[in-house]
């Protein structure tokens, strides 16, 4: 059985370096500088604004259009599910705030979930 002396695991120097190449590695993220929109739709009869990314906005295009329905329907339908879904939870749940439910279920559409809800074709 051989005895290998341990080996530090970072020098100084060498720490450095791979601390710089992490930062100069790293690709900028277009979303992280994404300009926040606000749009107002009608949700079962009153006017209400959600503010978004743009990325967001275009994701929810994107997922209506293959829906075969409008992005204001696609909005309804959400608020319809988180809706649902408080009142599941019961008295005294805290409501999820609109613009995190779309993100949310934008980000599932994105996962390959089906966003909760059924689609229309």
């Amino acid at each position: 059985m051989t005895i290998v002396p341990p080996v530090p695991l970072v020098s100084a120097d060498v720490g450095q370096a791979r601390r710089s190449d992490r930062v100069a590695s790293v690709p900028p993220n277009p979303g992280l500088r994404a300009r926040v929109r606000k749009r107002s739709i009608s949700i079962a009869g009153h006017a209400t604004s959600v503010s978004l990314e743009d990325p967001f906005w275009e994701a929810l295009r994107a997922i209506a259009a293959a829906r075969g329905c409008s992005v204001a329907d696609l909005v309804r339908r959400v608020d319809a599910s988180r809706s649902a879904q408080a009142h599941e939870a019961g008295p005294g749940a805290p409501p999820v705030n609109l613009s995190s439910a779309l993100r949310v279920f934008v980000l599932d559409v994105v996962r390959g979930g089906e966003g909760g809800e059924p689609r229309d074709r």
